[in-house]
C-alpha cells in the first residue's frame, strides 16, 4: 500500500482512530519482544517544524512519497520541462536512496527492507522500510513489469 501523506488524519475522529491503531501495536509480538510500549499519554500531535528529528523524518517520508507517487515526472503546465523544485526533490530522493543503499545494497523503494540478520535486533537496525499491503488487494498485471 502506498501512503498518501495528504490522506493522514485531519479531524478529531480520524486522529482518534489513528491513535487507537498505534495503541493496538502494543499487542504485536515484535513490539513486545523489543519491550516497546506505547502509552496513550505519550501520543500527541506535534508541529514538525518545532522538532528537528520530526523535520528529518518529514524529509525522508516526503522524498519516498514523492518518488512512489511519480511526482518526479511532473512537468510545468504548458511546458516540456520539470520545475526547479521537482528536480531538487528528485536529487534529494537520490541522495537519501544512495545513503540507504550503503546499508541495504539492493534497496528497492517499492519493497520492504526485509528481515535480514538477527530478528531480536530488528528495532536496532539503522533503517527500516516497510511496504504495507492490504489483505484485499489485487495486482493489475497490465500495469506491472513482465516477470523474467
Amino acid at each position: 500500500m502506498r501512503v498518501n501523506l495528504d490522506q493522514l488524519p485531519k479531524n478529531g475522529d480520524e486522529n482518534a482512530t489513528f491513535k487507537s491503531f498505534l495503541l493496538r501495536l502494543n499487542r504485536n509480538t515484535q513490539f513486545r519482544a523489543a519491550r516497546i510500549l506505547l502509552r496513550e499519554d505519550q501520543i500527541a500531535e506535534v508541529r514538525s517544524h518545532d522538532h528537528v528529528l520530526m523535520q528529518c523524518l518529514d524529509v525522508v517520508l516526503g522524498a519516498m512519497s514523492f518518488r512512489l507517487n511519480d511526482k518526479h515526472k511532473q512537468k510545468l503546465p504548458g511546458s516540456n520541462r520539470r520545475g526547479k523544485r521537482t528536480v531538487a526533490k528528485e536529487r534529494l530522493y537520490h541522495v537519501i536512496c544512495d545513503r540507504i543503499r550503503q546499508i541495504y545494497p539492493h534497496f528497492n523503494i517499492g519493497e520492504s527492507t526485509g528481515m535480514q540478520g538477527d530478528r531480536s535486533k530488528l528495532w536496532s537496525h539503522p533503517y527500516r522500510h516497510w511496504k504495507f499491503v492490504p489483505r484485499e488487494h489485487e495486482i493489475d498485471d497490465n500495469r506491472t513489469k513482465p516477470k523474467k
